[in-house]
Formats: structure tokens, C-alpha cells, sequence
């Protein structure tokens, strides 16, 4: 069966490639893929920050502080 052929029912909503080439730039830059990264890091403190809260669980078992 081809794409041509194929019924796709859902299909994900990307952002433009454009918004989405920096995190991959900085991501091959630090070569950091693993959870605890700096990407990681800068979500976790914008969600404390956002939540109002100084501590912040994103990994199971794992207390951060903010």
C-alpha cells in the first residue's frame, strides 16, 4: 500500500520547521538527548515559575528544586 492509498486518520500538528531548527541547533550543540538537559531544565523552571511552586516532580522519584 502506497501513501497515495492510505487513509491517514490522525496526523500530528507540527510547528513550523523553522520555530522548531534552534531547539535542534542547540540541542546537537550541547549533544544532550536525555531527560535533565538543559531543555529539560528550562521547562522545568518555566513550569515552577508558571505553577508558583519552588519544587517541581517531572521524573519519577526525582525532587527538583526550582
Amino acid at each position: 500500500m502506497s501513501n497515495q492509498d492510505a487513509i491517514f486518520v490522525t496526523q500530528p500538528l507540527l510547528p513550523p520547521l523553522a520555530e522548531f531548527l534552534p531547539y535542534l541547533e542547540q540541542i546537537w550543540a550541547n549533544k544532550i538527548l536525555t531527560n535533565g538537559g538543559p531543555l529539560h531544565q528550562q521547562l522545568e523552571q518555566a513550569l515552577c515559575d508558571y505553577l508558583g511552586v519552588e519544587l517541581f516532580h517531572s521524573l519519577p522519584m526525582v525532587r527538583l528544586r526550582c
